[in-house]
This record gives C-alpha cells, structure tokens and sequence, in this order.
C-alpha cells in the first residue's frame, strides 16, 4: 500500500472512532426552539460543511492563480545595460573567441 493509502486508512478509521463514541443525544438550541440532536449528527454536518467549504476555497484559488498566470512580462534593456553586457562579453572572453562568435 502506499503511503497516501495508509495515512487515508488511518484518518478514516480515526474520525469513525470519535463519531461512534459520540452518539449520545445533547440539547440543541436552534434559533428560539430547543431540539435534541445526537451528537454524530452535528459533528457529521459540521465536518461535511467544512468539506465543501475547503472545497469551495480552493476552487476560487485555482481560478485566481489561472488569472494571474496571463500577466504579460515586459523586460525592456536600457543603452547602459547593452554597453555592459557588451563590456562583460568582451572581458572573459578571448580575441579568438570573439572572433568565432561574431
């Protein structure tokens, strides 16, 4: 099995322990009526909205990063750059090899 696998093994059998540990009904207040919930199905909801939430967030992610991705880069060299990248090219290298590049 590979690691991705076991680690998805392991954290489901995890969250099934804690949800099967807490099934016992508690007092629910919602909105001005007091309602007996069990304790699995508040958690089970509440994981559930996260999920879709987490999901929701990076969907609006990727298109952002998508969006980004079509800025233009515009690199313009100035006189000074050329005269030194001239000037560089001129001082490693020797006469014969100057004369081979051009």
């Amino acid at each position: 099995m590979s690691f991705k696998a076991i680690l998805v093994l392991l954290i489901s059998i995890s969250i099934t322990v804690v949800f099967m540990q807490n099934t016992d009904e508690v007092s629910f207040k919602l909105l001005w009526k007091q309602v007996m919930v069990s304790k699995l199905l508040i958690m089970s909801i509440a994981g559930l909205l996260g999920f879709i939430l987490g999901i929701i967030m990076i969907g609006s992610n990727k298109k952002q990063v998508s969006e980004q991705k079509n800025i233009p880069l515009e690199i313009t060299e100035t006189e000074e750059d050329e005269e030194f990248i001239h000037n560089k090219k001129q001082s490693h290298l020797s006469q014969e090899d100057q004369d081979y590049l051009q």
